[in-house]
């Protein structure tokens, strides 16, 4: 698939006379049988090809079993850039939920996007999942990933982790929650893979809260750091950190993809 932008608008026409052509140079190129060529400008879109998204295999490494799930990827929505990297760190988080031992076997993630460590960990691990995403395309993807790759009990929602929270927390009611009974869930691990900005005040409010396992995956080691010391400043029960690790997700650049484990307790600290 390869997207153009323009900062001017153009022709439709002539450019689906071009774009077809270029079309046809790439399949040669590329040897590939389905080639989408996508032309934006402002407020407008011109798509060459059958759909404007891309299937992706990624595999999964279980006790020395390879495991692959199948993802759509939108055109224009976020994914992660690197996929040998990406399995690396699916393998790393779907190992940290599994060797979690909790009579709590559900599973809350924040951020989904299209369901990049929503499918395996649901699959792999946990009993329920209840996964939040903002993005009405980015939900469509993941519930289309959920339901391809057989994983029962899993559902995402559109909801931004302000609303989840207030949910959970019981002050707000929500008609997109009518269906779900949020009190039969039992939510031992929690995963959340926010932007650069790091977590709202509203997520750092729940998984202070929390008692169990949070799996933190960031870009942005500055954030990190910060929203670990909030939630732990904020949070009245033991906090630690069992592992962290970093993944080259960006090569050449300075930046680097880090994942925590953390395990919170009702000890006290």
């Amino acid at each position: 698939m390869l997207s153009l932008t323009y900062k001017k608008a153009f022709d439709e026409e002539a450019w689906q006379n071009d774009a077809l052509l270029l079309q046809e140079r790439l399949r040669v190129v590329t040897g590939c049988n389905h080639v989408g060529v996508i032309g934006r400008a402002r407020k407008s879109m011109s798509l060459v090809g059958d759909r404007s998204y891309l299937t992706e295999r990624l595999n999964v490494v279980v006790d020395g079993k390879l495991e692959t799930f199948e993802y759509r990827q939108n055109e224009g929505q976020f994914s992660q850039p690197n996929a040998l990297v990406n399995q690396e760190m699916l393998t790393w988080a779907v190992g940290r939920v599994r060797d979690f031992d909790s009579p709590k076997k559900d599973f809350l993630e924040l951020y989904c996007g299209n369901g990049n460590f929503t499918v395996p960990i649901s699959k792999l691990v946990c009993r329920r999942t209840l996964a939040t995403e903002a993005s009405s395309k980015a939900v469509e993807c993941a519930n289309w990933a959920l339901q391809f790759n057989g994983c029962k009990d899993s559902q995402v929602v559109r909801m931004t982790s302000k609303d989840i929270a207030s949910a959970l927390f019981k002050d707000r009611l929500f008609n997109r929650l009518s269906h779900l009974n949020l009190d039969e869930f039992q939510f031992g691990s929690v995963l959340v893979d926010p932007p650069r900005t790091g977590l709202d005040e509203d997520s750092r409010q729940l998984l202070s809260a929390h008692v169990g396992q949070i799996i933190y995956i960031s870009c942005n080691p500055e954030s990190l750091a910060r929203d670990i010391k909030m939630i732990n400043d904020s949070s009245p029960n033991k906090i630690e950190v069992h592992q962290l690790v970093c993944f080259d997700q960006f090569p050449g650049t300075d930046h680097i993809e880090c994942g925590v484990d953390i395990r919170i307790s009702s000890i006290g600290k």
